[in-house]
């Protein structure tokens, strides 16, 4: 079985660390903790989760 490569892009990681300074630290203690388990299962799994498209606008949130 391949094991794929996941790729974060420095603005994906950027948007990453910007939420997780939202959290308090308990939270974005367990947000890491469930999150960074599934770049594992991406890299065994690639289709296991629904791709999200995202189309920029003027009203971006």
């Amino acid at each position: 079985m391949p094991i794929f490569k996941v790729i974060v892009t420095d603005n994906a990681d950027s948007d990453l660390a910007k939420a997780i300074g939202y959290l308090s630290d308990r939270n974005a203690q367990k947000f890491s903790e469930e999150l960074f388990p599934k770049y594992e299962n991406i890299k065994l799994m690639p289709k296991l989760y629904q791709r999200i498209y995202y189309e920029k606008t003027h009203t971006d949130y």
